[in-house]
């Protein structure tokens, strides 16, 4: 992988600065050596881990993964092992899963195997930053669901800031008795987002008609369905005439060909032995043309059926709109359907 050809000649030059210590060899995708001290796994689990390391060095960063969180799940609490899972994620371009597992890792500063790979460890996290941002929201009231393209990532307050993907996105607040409220975000990699949000408080009825009036502005596109097939069938009309017009010239160069007579009379030949070629691809043309004016023709006259049609649930759709007005001690509304 790309992000992980520059660290290899790193690390052979640190393993080698510290005459090849096995832990460095292990963090790196070196030739595996047997494994001692500090960090060391089980001995029902090492086997996995020679396995996963072997793989690494092999290319085969996926399948070291698999088996790397085979290994965790039976030594949950090895640091090493979190780092393994770390560094084989990163390899395989799982930012957010290698995020993760760094920061547990980080979470276990004072470990000896943590302090002697910190520089490397470090280096990931860097690589990791570039592609993740942080998100972090403010705001009332405690308790609210926070949805980033619909998917919840917590609730208020943020205890800590949320790690995200970098990339465009529709944030919402949503909380019971209060309107909501949605922004569009961009989240840029190793930068913090930051957003506040007051929701404020009404009625349930209130709530439901503003959500309601939400999802129709959605839902409303700015071409009906029926405008969208016009457009859609007068370029198909559009393509099929090119074509008719295409074989028509075809037809008629054929035909110019076959009625050429120093080209296809000689002594003894018939106009057939000498350019049958020519009539039959100028025969050929001239169906081609015809079929394709037909063509041409009935998706113009679907354009045509197809604008009507949208033309026509634009003005019932606007027929109906209702429009609502607050009075003393009153509510009346206007409308036409």
């Amino acid at each position: 992988m790309p992000d992980r050809l520059p660290g290899l000649s790193w690390c052979r030059s640190l393993a080698v600065a510290v005459f090849l210590l096995p832990p460095i060899s292990v963090l790196c995708p070196l030739p595996s050596h047997a494994q001692s001290g500090e960090g060391a796994a089980n001995s029902d689990v090492e086997p996995l881990v020679q396995e996963g390391i072997e793989l690494r060095q092999a290319g085969n960063d996926e399948a070291a993964l698999t088996i790397f969180l085979r290994a965790l799940e039976e030594n949950p609490d090895s640091v090493r092992i979190q780092a393994h899972v770390a560094l084989a994620a990163q390899a395989t371009g799982r930012w957010l899963e290698a995020d993760r597992y760094l920061r547990e890792v980080f979470r276990h500063a004072q470990d000896p195997y943590v302090k002697r790979h910190r520089d490397a460890l470090n280096r990931a996290q860097e690589i990791v930053d570039a592609r993740i941002g942080s998100l972090s929201i403010e705001g009332s009231p405690d308790g609210a669901e926070v949805r980033l393209n619909g998917r919840v990532i917590g609730t208020l307050p943020f205890t800590e800031p949320a790690r995200v993907l970098a990339g465009s996105y529709t944030l919402e607040v949503v909380a019971d008795g209060y309107f909501s409220e949605t922004r569009s975000l961009v989240i840029e990699g190793g930068m913090n987002a930051r957003e506040h949000f007051e929701l404020n408080k009404g009625t349930k009825r209130d709530i439901q008609a503003a959500a309601q009036e939400s999802a129709g502005a959605q839902d409303t596109p700015g071409l009906s369905r029926g405008v969208k097939w016009g457009i859609a069938m007068s370029s198909l009309s559009v393509a099929a005439l090119s074509g008719a017009l295409v074989a028509y010239f075809v037809r008629e160069n054929r035909a110019e060909r076959w009625n050429d007579d120093s080209r296809c009379l000689a002594p003894g030949r018939t106009r057939g032995d000498v350019c049958g070629d020519e009539r039959d691809g100028a025969e050929r043309a001239e169906r081609a043309a015809i079929a394709s004016m037909a063509l041409a023709g009935a998706f113009a006259a679907a354009a045509i059926v197809s604008f009507t049609v949208g033309k026509n649930d634009k003005e019932r759709a606007e027929g109906q709109a209702t429009s609502c007005g607050v009075g003393l001690g009153q509510v009346s509304c206007r409308g036409h359907f």
